[in-house]
């Protein structure tokens, strides 16, 4: 595989990695995080033996293999359905359409959940900006009421 190619996977992918993981930056599904983080090491690695080993395409194919089935097996035994889930949407901003107050709900384990409210802006589809708010200070001038039911978690209402 061309080593420029494979450079520019690792740095395109990598800075996404890490811009989710540092900076308000949210990708909002596990499995484009995971696809994300598998190009980031497949490519890094390919890409160092390539060129400070001098592998030749059967080596990197061989690694490509190794590495992809080594990635997949925690997604087989865990389950990865983690992470923040919109429940609902509670404001819509009055003059940005792609800005929205969302409450959102996170199930770490055994039966208990984490609740918040964010302001999030889609950037583009799949990664948004978040910040976490205050619900009992929101803006009413700047922001309409919607109470949209989202429901990610599935959860079962009386």
């Amino acid at each position: 595989m061309n080593n420029k190619l494979l450079l520019t996977i690792f740095v395109s992918s990598t800075s996404l990695v890490l811009a989710d993981i540092l900076t308000p930056i949210d990708i909002n599904s596990l499995e484009i995080s995971f696809l994300f983080l598998s190009a980031s090491l497949i490519s890094g690695i390919v890409y160092i033996g390539s060129a400070v080993f001098k592998w030749r395409k059967s080596d990197s194919l061989t690694a490509i293999v190794l590495i992809a089935g080594l990635l997949s097996l925690p997604g087989i035994v865990f389950v990865w359905d983690g992470g923040w889930k919109t429940q609902s949407i509670e404001y819509q901003h009055r003059h940005l359409s792609n800005r929205v107050i969302e409450f959102q709900m996170m199930n770490p384990g055994a039966g208990s959940y984490r609740r918040r409210f964010v302001d999030k802006i889609k950037l583009v589809p799949g990664i948004s900006w978040l910040r976490e708010v205050d619900a009992n200070k929101i803006d009413t001038a700047n922001w309409s009421k919607v109470d949209i039911d989202v429901n990610d978690l599935g959860l079962k209402y009386p």
